[in-house]
């Protein structure tokens, strides 16, 4: 299984990636459309948004 230009090769290896990995960086995307996007998956509850209408504030996208 390919993911982000690395090979993973058992089920837990990609388990724990989503657990523990941060997000890779999407290629072309503007950097607070990347902050965005980190803020959005953040692993920690405490780094996402609270709500979603604060998510919806602080959309990026023109």
């Amino acid at each position: 299984m390919r993911y982000s230009g690395q090979v993973w090769g058992r089920p837990e290896e990609v388990l724990l990636g989503h657990l523990q990995e941060p997000v890779p960086p999407v290629p072309g995307l503007a950097p607070p459309q990347q902050a965005y996007l980190e803020r959005l998956l953040a692993k920690s509850p405490k780094e996402r948004f609270p709500s979603a209408k604060e998510a919806l504030e602080g959309f990026p996208f023109p």
